[in-house]
């Protein structure tokens, strides 16, 4: 396997596997959890991205956590079982992988930092983000799209709290379009 960064060396390095799930089992599941409906708009929005659709989850990740930046929190060493090399789509980049013990820790896990680092509206995520507070979808500066409501600050907060780690990192207009088509769907889903 490729060399890259291990910050859980203890654990085995297990291979790839590419994981489908059924959409509706991730929504059961995210509506159990204990947290704001926004914050579980949130998780459903950047579960789906991270995972095309839960089509291409990583072993039983549900949300690109990676172990090769940094160790996380010592609350999710039970849950973490594994960690694997892939190459990241963004980037192309050989990554390590987290491998949990369920895809629902993965989630649990999600929802946890989606809280915690303030990426929800409504959320603070001046630490992360610089973004206090995340507001709730804007007016679009489209031309001849006037009326379009779009999630900038939310999509921005996601951008570079947790895909980039860049306070300042700026989104492409695509890229709020359809992160915003996901918040609507989630908006559908958790009441």
């Amino acid at each position: 396997m490729q060399q890259v960064e291990n910050f859980y060396k203890e654990l085995p390095e297990v291979a790839y596997q590419k994981v489908t799930l059924p959409e509706s089992i991730v929504v059961d599941h995210i509506k159990t959890l204990a947290y704001t409906a926004e914050v579980k708009r949130t998780v459903y929005a950047v579960s789906y991205n991270e995972t095309a659709g839960y089509k291409a989850l990583v072993n039983t990740n549900a949300a690109g956590f990676q172990g090769d930046n940094a160790r996380w929190a010592h609350r999710w060493d039970n849950f973490i079982t594994a960690t694997t090399v892939n190459n990241e789509n963004m980037t192309g980049n050989a990554r390590r992988f987290l491998v949990f013990a369920s895809w629902q820790n993965s989630i649990d896990m999600l929802a946890y930092y989606m809280h915690a680092r303030g990426i929800y509206v409504g959320g603070n995520a001046l630490d992360f983000a610089n973004i206090n507070p995340v507001g709730p979808a804007k007016q679009a500066s489209v031309p001849n799209e006037k009326d379009k409501l779009l999630q900038v600050d939310l999509f921005t907060a996601y951008l570079r709290a947790w895909v980039l780690g860049d306070a300042s990192a700026q989104p492409r207009l695509q890229d709020i379009e359809d992160f915003t088509l996901l918040y609507n769907k989630a908006a559908d889903l958790f009441v």
